[in-house]
């Protein structure tokens, strides 16, 4: 994926107008400043190999989630330069363990509907290796039995 920022480089006279039009195109800032002198800074982010981890927690242990898949090398950006990066909201999840599949939940009763105040995190992984290592990260730290979490490869389009 390639992003552009403009900067201006222009006189102090057209440097409001610059401002107004850094989410411009460069076409539209030459028609109506009459060629301002932008610099245009490419960074380019390769997204192959790119994983998301998205997974939902109770509030108890949503720290203990993120420390671990965090151990694996997950939530890095830019090249290192940010670490343990995550989004995450709060919502409310619901279950009900049947007793005659065998559940054994962690939270609630058998045979009872559950609700419980989670957290949805999304967490970036950056190679296949990592996305592998931070759900088995996610599923020995998680208190479920069984973790709901979605993994999704990322594209550039």
């Amino acid at each position: 994926m390639q992003s552009k920022r403009a900067t201006n480089t222009g006189s102090p006279s057209k440097s409001r107008a610059s401002q107004l039009l850094l989410n411009r195109s460069y076409a539209t800032a030459t028609m109506l400043l009459g060629a301002p002198r932008f610099r245009f800074i490419t960074t380019i982010t390769n997204m192959a190999d790119h994983y998301k981890l998205i997974y939902t927690v109770p509030a108890s242990h949503l720290v203990a989630t993120k420390d671990a898949v965090f151990s694996t090398g997950a939530g890095v950006y830019d090249d290192g330069k940010y670490v343990q990066v995550a989004f995450e909201l709060t919502g409310q999840g619901q279950f009900k363990p049947i007793a005659a599949a065998g559940a054994d939940p962690h939270t609630g009763a058998v045979d009872q509907l559950e609700r419980v105040l989670e957290y949805r995190v999304e967490i970036l992984c950056v190679g296949r290796d990592v996305a592998k290592a931070a759900v088995a990260a996610l599923k020995s730290a998680h208190p479920y039995e069984v973790p709901a979490y979605e993994v999704y490869k990322l594209e550039d389009i």
